[in-house]
């Protein structure tokens, strides 16, 4: 990344006519960025791309400049978003907030609140795991809810550490019930990050842009070779079955991560092939997201964040549930076979006590049977968090993030809502799975690399990584799309027919294959195709934007630069209300409180690293947040000013 008197040079980069993918220094056919490998030199030019910031500006005093290096657009098609993307090299960003982002093992709302052994027996994956509670249990305590900042501490960047009698909590700031040295060796990788995060507004727009090191392995098999992953599991094709075999898995914590996989084991246990994300919980701090016992308010986002919905039960944890079909029939769980964030506060907790509920009660929703208004009526009453997933693989390249909420289960935006007046239809997110025999015959994939626009059948894992650090796919595109790329099989029998034996060539691809020819006989053992079909989202799920780039950093690493955008007033396409918060009105109150997470080097589920709470508020506007949230530490707003990490949202009407 080029900097000139602390300005950083800018490049959004985008095709405006068929241009080229990239393979080991050939241009063919087209992609989604302009680019030629040379000795691992990626070089840029005739390539439509926009390059701005060559001559350095002298920056802002009172603030940095905000400009950004290679935000690559991929398959972005939409004219609204490109330019909105082209957009943030002219935004004034607000102050860079630095905080520390840490690897919470599994410590859930339950074991956090439990000040011995409880209902979770520890706190997580390692052999040290704690078993004997957390020493802050009193935080979610009936009736007097407190901020982790109160005890805990980051003091590499001043916030924090309120309470002066935890001194323990101030020097060891993120010990979730594992010492973070000994879980970083079990979980082969650091046990802390450092996330950057500035934010803009336009009349329209909310920005949010974060930025950290990586140095997740390009190639996924553990070669030291750093780069975006860009993928979300591929398959793999095996010549001698004849059909697409494993696909790459996540790489999550456990003694068991430290241990390479073996050359000879990558077809049995296929790759490390997991997305990379930046992702993000939310909510009004004036009307923050609540759940309460008996005896008073006992969770709070404004003081806990991302923890009051991350329990003992979630896919991936020490109590997970995977309920029976005829467990969840009839309520708003039905379809569901595990466990996604939800929220207590829709659920009924009569009886319940912060540190023992149970199993009946998780799933004995206040909205009996399958109460789809009684839901729609309290989403728009503001009871969930908003959720939004920066998906590297599955969403980003399109020029979104995920938009979700989060209240009896994760779902998409309006989703099991669309159908009251009120909200406007879900739609669909950026992403299909396809899977070996999926509408298809063999073991075949349905969407296959056509080699005329990509100048490949498919890829090995070298060839996969060369693309990923140059910022590339490789990634399949659905047809119909302008940047499609793939043949379907299942339509596209004029091209590739069925013949009760193979799928064969029906007319010559030139220099990729013959008529008549099998594709079986075609594809090299061990390439690789991904399992994620792009599509471009609709409805209500495209109500969040995003746009990521990459770069390798002078000690090794990889860069992230993402920039997330919002509209301040929340409706879709259609008008109809959707289940983001309004940010424009939260900004005018009191601002909002967010709590971030980084998944890296091929990781799901709970191995990531999460923040506490941070708030986000309008420029010159931080009193109101600390005015809201002083109640849930032991001081007032003018003891928590410089304690807190709080974003300062700049203006730019």
């Amino acid at each position: 990344m080029s900097r000139a008197n602390g300005a950083v040079s800018s490049m959004v980069c985008k095709r405006e006519t068929k241009v080229a993918w990239l393979l080991s220094g050939r241009l063919s056919g087209r992609g989604f960025r302009v680019a030629a490998v040379i000795s691992s030199l990626v070089l840029l030019g005739g390539t439509g791309c926009e390059r701005t910031g060559d001559t350095q500006p002298e920056p802002d005093a009172q603030r940095p400049d905000a400009s950004l290096l290679a935000l690559d657009l991929f398959a972005v098609e939409d004219p609204e978003r490109l330019e909105v993307a082209r957009r943030i090299e002219d935004l004034s960003f607000g102050e860079p907030v630095r905080v520390t982002a840490f690897y919470p093992n599994q410590a859930s709302r339950l074991w956090l609140a439990n000040a011995g052994e409880g209902r979770q027996p520890s706190s997580g994956y390692h052999s040290e795991a704690e078993t004997d509670g957390h020493q802050g249990w009193y935080a979610f305590e009936p009736g007097n809810p407190t901020g982790c900042w109160n005890c805990h501490a980051d003091p590499d960047y001043g916030h924090g550490g309120i309470d002066s009698e935890w001194d323990w909590a101030a020097s060891n700031p993120f010990e979730m019930g594992v010492d973070l040295s000994e879980a970083a060796a079990d979980y082969d990788k650091p046990g802390t990050r450092e996330l950057e995060l500035r934010a803009a507004r336009d009349a329209e727009y909310l920005y949010i842009h974060a930025s950290w090191t990586s140095d997740t392995d390009a190639s996924g098999r553990d070669r030291g070779e750093p780069g975006p992953n860009i993928t979300h599991q591929t398959y793999r094709w095996d010549a001698d079955e004849q059909s697409f075999g494993a696909r790459g898995e996540q790489r999550n914590a456990g003694s068991e991560r430290a241990e390479p996989v073996a050359s000879e084991d990558l077809p049995a246990q296929g790759r490390f092939d997991y997305e990379e994300r930046l992702v993000a919980m939310s909510a009004p701090a004036a009307d923050p997201v609540t759940d309460e016992f008996d005896g008073g308010e006992s969770g709070n986002f404004n003081a806990q964040g991302c923890f009051i919905a991350c329990h003992d039960d979630l896919r991936n944890m020490p109590g997970a549930y995977e309920p029976e079909a005829s467990d969840v029939e009839g309520t708003l769980l039905e379809g569901q076979s595990d466990m996604r964030h939800y929220t207590l506060n829709s659920r009924d907790l009569e009886g319940q006590t912060p540190d023992d509920y149970r199993a009946p009660e998780r799933l004995a929703s206040r909205y009996e049977g399958r109460d789809t208004q009684a839901l729609a009526d309290s989403l728009e009453q503001g009871r969930f968090l908003d959720l939004f997933q920066v998906r590297m693989g599955r969403s980003a390249p399109m020029g979104h993030a995920s938009g979700d909420y989060v209240y009896h289960y994760r779902e998409g935006n309006n989703a099991l809502v669309e159908e009251d007046e009120r909200f406007s239809p879900s739609g669909r997110g950026n992403w299909r799975n396809q899977d070996p025999g999926d509408g298809v015959e063999g073991d075949y994939l349905r969407y296959v690399y056509d080699p005329r626009e990509t100048g490949f059948w498919g890829l090995d894992e070298e060839e996969f990584a060369k693309l990923r650090r140059a910022g590339l796919g490789p990634l399949i595109v659905e047809p119909g799309h302008p940047r499609n790329n793939a043949i379907d099989l299942a339509e596209d029998d004029h091209l590739i027919a069925w013949d009760g034996e193979d799928y064969v060539l029906q007319k010559d691809f030139g220099p990729y294959g013959d008529a008549g020819d099998a594709l079986g006989d075609i594809l090299d053992d061990g390439v690789l195709i991904p399992r994620r079909v792009m599509q471009e989202a609709e409805g209500a799920r495209s109500s969040v934007w995003a746009f990521t780039g990459w770069t390798e950093t002078e000690a090794g690493e990889g860069r992230y630069d993402v920039v997330v955008v919002r509209p301040l007033e929340a409706r879709s396409a259609d008008g109809g209300l959707i289940t983001d918060h309004e940010l424009g009105k939260a900004l005018d109150r009191a601002g909002m409180t967010f709590g971030f997470g980084i998944h890296d080097d091929h990781t799901g589920n709970r191995s990531h690293y999460v923040t506490l709470p941070v708030g986000l508020v309008a420029e010159g506007e931080e009193d109101a947040y600390l005015a809201e949230v002083a109640s849930l530490y032991d001081t007032d707003e003018e003891g928590l000013r410089g304690r807190l990490p709080v974003i300062e949202v700049a203006g730019n009407e």
